[in-house]
């Protein structure tokens, strides 16, 4: 893991509707210190819902067009994708955590009727 990275990780909201989970976007912010830009593979990121490892998450990280990128210092990179019909199918409170090495962020969702 380079210490030099930071990663957070980004919801477009905490409280989202059932039926307006198609707007709901998930990914993450990476940014760097230092003078060079530094490599790093999206694809090295776990999501996980309720300690339960996200499958869809794999499926667009590992498959997508975005996988290795070049983080350039000062200018954080942004990825989203609008997964929440993939994440969630019923109502309830949700815990997302986003590991990447020994970083782990997470979030509190809450998916209303």
């Amino acid at each position: 893991m380079n210490d030099k990275i930071h990663i957070d990780l980004l919801v477009n909201s905490e409280r989202v509707k059932l039926d307006q989970l198609s707007e709901f976007k998930v990914g993450l912010k990476i940014s760097c210190e230092g003078e060079e830009s530094i490599p790093f593979d999206i694809s090295d990121t776990k999501l996980f819902i309720n300690n339960e490892q996200c499958v869809i998450w794999d499926l667009t990280v590992q498959n997508g067009t975005i996988t290795n990128l070049k983080i350039l210092c000062g200018k954080p990179a942004r990825i989203e994708w609008p997964l929440g019909k993939g994440l969630f199918s019923s109502s309830g409170n949700y815990r997302l955590k986003l590991k990447w090495f020994d970083l782990v962020r997470e979030k509190e969702i809450v998916v209303e009727e």
